[in-house]
């Protein structure tokens, strides 16, 4: 029993020592998981608000049929910067508020003229919830 003991104790021993002694190998990724660029699909926003969308300080965008207020700045999951949007129509008496995100769309162009773009083109995401009232900026 002794010796059974001797030998199990010894090959366990030298296992470990012969895995530890090893590196584990290196892993080269070649597909990436995730695109480097994704657009957002959805209504382009005009780029008259743009400015006021990228501003993290404004809280209310002006438009002529709707009252928009404005939630912080946020990154979502694909690395884009996003507003949820609180939209109340000016014109009914039944007032129903309406949520929205808004994206900035990231491009892989690049306007080597202007260096003085501070906006990219911002887009009014899908609704996945399908609303009595249609949003058009």
């Amino acid at each position: 029993m002794n010796q059974i003991f001797k030998y199990v104790f010894t090959t366990i021993i030298s296992f470990t020592i012969i895995g530890c002694s090893h590196s584990p190998r290196t892993v080269q990724a070649e597909v990436p998981l995730i695109e480097e660029l994704t657009l957002i699909e959805g209504q382009l926003i005009p780029n008259q608000y743009w400015a006021t969308l990228n501003t993290p300080e404004n809280s209310m965008l002006s438009h002529e049929r709707f009252n928009i207020q404005l939630e912080p700045l946020y990154t979502s999951g694909l690395g884009n910067r996003c507003r949820k949007l609180l939209i109340e129509t000016k014109l009914l008496t039944n007032k129903k508020t309406i949520q929205r995100i808004a994206c900035e769309r990231k491009t892989n162009k690049k306007n080597k003229l202007d260096h003085s773009i501070t906006s990219l083109p911002w887009v009014l995401t899908r609704d996945i919830i399908i609303q009595s009232i249609s949003i058009n900026l």
